[in-house]
């Protein structure tokens, strides 16, 4: 620690009480002594002070830009949260002033559907209002922070002049306030500080037959546009704020993602939001997949909220319209998402051609009277749409997803007449495996969330890879759980399971398989032998 420290933001690496950043967090000295680190730090430490003092790591300002902009923000200044793609030219953006923070973006219509979908606020009531953004180049050193108005027109004049002209054209309309987004590319990756303006108190003089003092002297519609500019910009009062980016490249990836420019343009239709659909549902979401339509005529039930993505708060309303809600609210910025609270079979009467319009439809009903009649009428369109089933077997023990598409058969191929798959993994010799309650043909499975994950991962994992062109022709994916986990809830492995190799008994692992391909009486094909 430094006893006569520099001021804060002057050297690299010095905290604001003196302490020196010496090594990275998590730095490891396997085999040296206490001696040995204390020599080590000593010797770093003078030569971070020499190379502070001399101005020889002056570039490591540049280098940890974010860092050093944070320090010099004060705790009560509004944040800014960025929709924009960093990067040039300057440019004119929008903001929108919400309650706890600014928000920019590109265009007016991402911000105002990123509000509403946050807020759940009718869009209209947080308009979007012009901002600017100045593409700098390089990095700011603190000596250039722009703590004054008259700070920014500098710093812009001299770095980004074409943003400066932007600047003064927003300020001629005397805005209630103004954002100006900064712009630059460090050494590992672009980074964004943000000036906030807001419209500053006139002079207290009298001002005549004139009301406002911005046009003072002028009659009304006469004052020149670089007089009201230069008024504005003189009284104009400035912040600086650190700037958080939620646009969906780097929610979805930290902007290293190349999978997440293709999952915002696909489009999903989720049929069954219960314990498996929501998870599934969630997981496209926080994916980046940009489209959703989720469709469950059910309410939520308090016994539902153990094993369900929805909450207390959701119960006794419809599933499909909360997940929608609840997914709006922790994505604002999805592209769409909508519920339809209905059986699937209502909206394919109603609108012929709505589920053949998305990319994907994953099936997440589990029952054989609602997915027979969603399989043959999948046979009957062609299956131009790719279909991922997804269910669960007895207690969660094991779960299969199985992609159906043009490629190969239907989901009956692997089924016999009432819907039972051709291979079960688990057999329960207690008999039944659902416990009922005190109502009429009510009855539920028995597991826990915990469980249920991994059979939601694997079919949330197939459907991205379906969405990516990835996912293999008549692809079946089944997880089987730990042995333990099978044998305490009273189960075993059935023998087509374990098709004699004692190393499947273990259980605790996902395998891929092929789905069978006919004959079947729903799409013809034959039956391999």
């Amino acid at each position: 620690m430094l006893v006569d420290k520099p001021a804060e933001n002057i050297w690299p690496h010095v905290e604001s009480d003196g302490k020196l950043c010496l090594w990275p967090t998590g730095t490891r000295f396997g085999g040296l002594t206490a001696v040995q680190v204390a020599k080590h730090a000593l010797w770093d430490a003078s030569q971070l002070i020499d190379a502070g003092a001399s101005g020889a790591n002056v570039d490591e300002l540049r280098k940890e830009f974010l860092s050093y902009w944070s320090n010099a923000v004060p705790p009560w200044n509004r944040d800014t949260l960025s929709l924009i793609t960093p990067a040039p030219p300057s440019r004119m953006i929008f903001a929108i002033n919400m309650p706890r923070f600014t928000l920019v973006g590109d265009t007016a219509t991402e911000l105002e559907r990123w509000a509403e979908n946050f807020s759940a606020a009718p869009r209209g009531k947080y308009p979007a209002t012009r901002a600017v953004f100045a593409w700098l180049g390089r990095p700011m050193l603190p000596s250039d922070y722009p703590r004054t108005v008259g700070g920014l027109l500098t710093l812009l004049r001299r770095s980004a002049p074409d943003a400066c002209h932007l600047l003064e054209e927003v300020a001629t309309g005397i805005p209630d306030s103004l954002a100006v987004v900064l712009g630059a590319e460090a050494d590992s990756g672009p980074c964004l500080a943000a000036v906030l303006l807001e419209k500053g108190l006139g002079p207290s003089i009298p001002l005549g037959r004139n009301p406002d003092w911005i046009d003072r002297g002028f009659r009304p519609g006469k004052t020149p546009p670089v007089v009201r500019r230069n008024r504005w910009l003189g009284v104009a009062q400035s912040a600086l704020s650190s700037v958080e980016r939620v646009d969906p490249p780097w929610v979805h990836g930290r902007g290293h993602d190349a999978r997440s420019a293709v999952l915002r343009e696909a489009s999903v239709a989720v049929l069954g939001c219960g314990s498996v659909g929501s998870s599934i549902a969630m997981n496209l979401a926080e994916a980046g997949v940009g489209n959703l339509v989720l469709v469950d005529p059910e309410t939520l039930r308090g016994a539902n909220i153990g094993r369900h993505v929805l909450g207390a708060d959701s119960v006794c309303k419809n599933k499909a319209r909360e997940l929608t809600s609840l997914i709006k609210r922790k994505y604002p910025h999805i592209v769409s998402v909508k519920a339809i609270a209905s059986q699937w079979q209502r909206t394919i009467s109603e609108i012929p051609y709505a589920l053949g319009s998305y990319h994907l439809i994953i099936s997440a009903i589990g029952t054989w009277e609602a997915e027979g009649p969603l399989n043959e009428w999948h046979v009957r369109s062609g299956r131009t749409v790719p279909v991922v089933y997804a269910w669960t077997e007895a207690h969660a023990c094991a779960g299969h997803a199985v992609l159906v598409d043009d490629r190969g058969g239907c989901l009956a191929c692997g089924l016999d007449s009432s819907g039972t798959p051709a291979l079960e993994v688990t057999d329960w010799p207690g008999g039944t495996t659902t416990v009922s309650e005190p109502a009429c043909g009510s009855s539920y499975s028995p597991y826990g969330p915990i469980e249920l994950s991994f059979v939601t991962s694997l079919a949330s994992e197939l459907a991205v890879d379906v969405l990516l062109g990835k996912a293999p022709v008549a692809a079946h994916r089944v997880w089987a759980a730990r042995r333990q986990r099978l044998e305490a809830s009273g189960g075993r492995w059935t023998d087509a399971w374990i098709c004699g190799d004692p190393k499947r008994a273990a259980g605790g692992f996902v395998e891929d398989r092929t789905w069978p391909s006919g004959p079947c009486q729903v799409c013809g094909r034959g039956r391999e032998e």
